[in-house]
């Protein structure tokens, strides 16, 4: 609750308060039927009975009260440390996996937090319309669920949810590959936001040959991707087939570097004219498009 969820590692807490936390929320389980139920004959506050206090709070009733824990959770979310330490992490998801816990937007974010009632949306406005989020793009990467969701899209898959269990099945097999299988990961801290975690060459591979085998339609009927459903225009040349191809899957042009990769696929010059052989490898191309370093990031 501390470390994790409000003040964070360097709040200003000490062992005192984790064992005096653990205190006031003795009693706080769950029924037979798996939802909250307070069992105020197991609370009761320990050290805190003898004037002690959690970074500043008090208990507001003695033993035996679910008000007291409710107390806490409210102070510790309105807590300046809790502030900075969520507008932090939210900067570091949306910006920068480099950005500082002094840099001003994150500053800026905290005294949104705090001015507006810990109201996250009001945060969330603060930071993505910010130059330093605008300035941003290209500095994260995709994570795994985000790259798979980002290639769905991209190619205009149509989704089978006739058996959501087997849709979910391949969702879950593909994540697995990724190390990213959703509500999966044991540790509370969650999955990592950092690149490092997620893009390295055995991570690097697994991306591409998922790239491939989306492209070419090998899921069955579950993901269905079919390149006559992509609104190319008519491309006359070479480096307008890739162009448009890829302003399609991700919005925009590839790296010159990049392209170059896709001609010399083709065996192509980029004003050599399009034929039906080339129209042919657009799902070798879609996929050599979702394994450059541009479409890795967001």
């Amino acid at each position: 609750l501390l470390e994790l969820h409000t003040v964070g590692v360097d709040g200003g807490y000490d062992e005192q308060d984790v064992l005096e936390t653990a205190y006031v929320f003795s009693g706080w389980s769950i029924s037979g039927q798996r939802v909250f139920k307070f069992k105020s004959g197991r609370n009761r506050l320990g050290p805190l009975e003898n004037s002690g206090d959690i970074m500043g709070w008090k208990p507001v009733d003695p033993s035996k009260s679910e008000r007291n824990g409710k107390s806490l959770l409210w102070y510790l979310s309105h807590h300046p440390s809790t502030a900075k330490f969520i507008s932090w992490k939210l900067c570091r998801y949306f910006v920068s996996d480099r950005i500082a816990m002094d840099d001003p937007l994150v500053t800026q974010a905290s005294q949104t937090y705090l001015e507006n009632d810990t109201d996250i949306s009001a945060v969330l406005r603060t930071i993505l319309l910010s130059t330093r989020f605008t300035e941003s793009k290209g500095e994260k990467v995709k994570r795994p669920n985000e790259y798979l969701y980002a290639m769905l899209r991209g190619t205009k898959a149509r989704l089978d949810l006739s058996d959501p269990e087997q849709f979910g099945r391949l969702c879950r097999r593909l994540l697995k590959k990724q190390q990213h299988v959703l509500f999966e990961k044991e540790p509370p801290t969650g999955y990592s936001n950092l690149a490092s975690s997620f893009i390295n060459t055995g991570t690097l591979m697994s991306r591409w040959n998922l790239a491939f085998a989306l492209t070419g339609n090998s899921m069955g009927k579950t993901f269905d991707i079919d390149p006559a459903r992509w609104n190319l225009g008519q491309p006359a040349t070479i480096r307008q087939l890739v162009d448009s191809l890829t302003v399609m899957l991700m919005g925009k042009r590839l790296h010159i570097p990049e392209r170059d990769v896709l001609y010399r696929f083709l065996g192509k010059s980029a004003d050599s004219v399009v034929t039906g052989t080339d129209l042919d490898q657009l799902p070798a191309l879609a996929a050599l498009v979702f394994a450059s370093a541009s479409f890795q990031v967001r």
